[in-house]
């Protein structure tokens, strides 16, 4: 379709609190960053990548790699450290560009998020702010069970009215995967990647896709989808 193109914003730290050096450390022998780089170089919607990160490993590690394809900043002091939230963090990449600019953020951590779901996420973008209901679009996972609050409070279901679990009302478990939103819309929602009117790009739970490394587990998880993905050629 012939949309405008977007600028990627891609974070990322050198150092992680639970899987050690986890965006640059070797996935199958291959760096993290580079499975979310490469598909997004893949796609002729990127108009450019953005790497903002405090980490001089992986700056010299994708320059290597991409060379000048990818655009890499130093991270500014007063965004140092694990606590800074990363709405701060898009909001000093985004002091350079027009209120216009579209943005897609998404993670080192994201690696098997595919092209063709990332190109269905714009397309809904696109369709959605063009109809002006909705004014940004992010990833979610649709889940459809009995879902408890930590106070065992049902949430989406009646205990006493045992319906079928598809007939329930769904709730939305934000992923991670995808943001996508103007510079405006963010400015206009208090910083915010996700807007006052957002719509929802829907995955499945149990997608590979899905998987969002960020502990020890998750990245045995990761190895072992890419082992079953090489024996199945």
């Amino acid at each position: 379709m012939g949309y405008r193109k977007l600028v990627a914003l891609m974070p990322m730290k050198g150092e992680s609190v639970r899987v050690e050096n986890k965006n640059f450390r070797l996935l199958s022998g291959k760096p993290l960053f580079e499975y979310m780089l490469d598909t997004l170089l893949s796609l002729q919607i990127i108009s450019e990548i953005l790497v903002n990160t405090d980490s001089d490993v992986i700056r010299a590690q994708i320059f290597q790699r991409y060379g000048d394809r990818i655009n890499v900043i130093t991270r500014s002091d007063e965004l140092l450290g694990h606590d800074t939230p990363m709405n701060d963090i898009i909001y000093s990449d985004l002091k350079k560009y027009s209120p216009e600019t579209i943005f897609i953020q998404t993670h080192a951590t994201n690696p098997f998020l595919s092209a063709s779901s990332i190109t269905d996420a714009v397309d809904l973008y696109f369709e959605s702010t063009e109809c002006k209901l909705y004014d940004s679009v992010f990833s979610a996972n649709r889940l459809q069970s009995r879902i408890y609050n930590s106070k065992l409070e049902p949430i989406n279901h009646n205990p006493g009215n045992l319906i079928k679990t598809q007939d329930l009302e769904p709730c939305f478990e934000e992923n991670s995967c995808i943001y996508i939103f103007s510079a405006e819309s963010f400015l206009n929602n208090k910083k915010n990647r996700i807007g006052k009117r957002p719509a929802i790009f829907e995955q499945d739970v149990n997608s590979v896709e899905v998987i969002d490394i960020d502990t020890p587990e998750d990245w045995c998880h990761a190895e072992r989808v890419l082992m079953m993905n090489l024996a199945h050629g």
